[in-house]
């Protein structure tokens, strides 16, 4: 499990089960999205992720000189027709079960076949 905050309020999620959704302009940055799109899954205890009124995305990003290790994870809420979002992030309170998933996602995304190493 992992934990963030929001408005100094402590929540717990687990991150397995999503997938990287999209990139960005940024190298870097990746966004993830739950596989069966299914927000409350990772979210339950947070009205704001839960709720229909509002959009939500959670953003990776990965070290600039490593793409293939998470830096950190953050997320964002921010209510329809709005620009105002509320972002936390989850990256001392990355679990580590979670901190090894989405390296894999990572390593996925950016190793090419000559990075691979193959284990008798």
């Amino acid at each position: 499990m992992s934990k963030y905050f929001v408005d100094g309020k402590e929540y717990e999620t687990s991150l397995n089960g999503l997938v990287i959704f999209g990139d960005s302009e940024k190298e870097n940055l990746v966004y993830l999205h739950p596989t069966d799109k299914e927000w409350k899954r990772y979210f339950e205890a947070d009205s704001e992720w839960t709720d229909s009124d509002y959009n939500r995305s959670i953003l990776l990003y990965s070290y600039e000189d490593d793409l293939t290790e998470v830096e950190h994870v953050a997320y964002v809420t921010w209510k329809k027709g709005t620009r105002e979002s509320t972002a936390g992030e989850i990256e001392d309170q990355l679990g580590s079960i979670d901190r090894a998933y989405i390296n894999g996602l990572l390593m996925q995304l950016y190793c090419d076949d000559d990075s691979v190493v193959f284990f008798d």
